[in-house]
């Protein structure tokens, strides 16, 4: 039986604010790749499906403010939103993407931890026919939480990893070309200069190859 005092009571409510609530954590985490050039035919086919995420993420960070009442949580959740709307809006920014990965895989990770301990202590279940309306959709909540969080997470890792294969299309390193092809261009130019000097003249275009060490010397401090 759910005790009436617990009914309509969301599910971090019952346990409590415990040390899992009052340690704070440093991570060090390398920069996000720079956007270059246009968005890959992959990254454009993968943006409905971002936009749902996004919204799922922003009704749920509503839903956290005004239902749970969770001011902080709903706070950060909003910035690692914020950070995937404006990545969205600017025609798949990777840099923002991998933003906001990042945060939806600390956030959703952080927030599963937290349910799975609040369930797992608590005395009441999570779902009850016995109880109220709001009691379940609570539950509901807390759920939807890190699922839409870790949702973010692997669709912002699918985009890296293409992004990753585009810029970098070779992998051995006989062949080393970091301007061979920009993100999402189909054109691949092989700009292997290292070594070679071109230049054209200005009558007919041809091509002058520079020789090293040829040319007249001079001892130092002769001049």
């Amino acid at each position: 039986a759910v005790q009436a005092q617990s009914v309509g009571r969301p599910l971090s409510a019952r346990f409590g604010n415990g040390p899992l609530h009052r340690h704070t954590m440093l991570l060090p985490l390398p920069s996000p790749p720079m956007q270059i050039g246009p968005p890959s035919e992959y990254a454009r086919s993968r943006r409905p499906w971002m936009l749902v995420v996004l919204v799922l993420q922003s009704v749920t960070c509503i839903l956290r403010i005004i239902s749970l009442l969770d001011i902080m949580g709903g706070f950060i959740m909003l910035i690692m939103v914020a950070i995937g709307w404006y990545g969205w809006k600017e025609d798949m920014h990777i840099t923002f993407i991998c933003s906001w990965g990042v945060l939806c895989l600390i956030n959703g990770a952080f927030d599963a931890v937290r349910l799975i301990d609040v369930a797992v202590k608590s005395t009441m279940p999570m779902f009850s026919r016995s109880a109220s309306f709001w009691y379940n959709f609570h539950s509901v909540i807390e759920i939807v939480i890190p699922v839409s969080a870790l949702a973010g997470a692997l669709l912002a890792w699918c985009l890296y990893r293409d992004y990753s294969s585009q810029i970098l299309p070779g992998q051995d390193y006989g062949d080393m070309r970091p301007y061979a092809t920009t993100y999402g261009s189909a054109a691949r130019e092989d700009t292997r200069l290292y070594g070679r000097i071109v230049s054209e003249t200005l009558g007919g275009g041809g091509r002058t190859n520079a020789q090293p060490f040829a040319g007249q010397g001079h001892r130092l401090g002769s001049i």
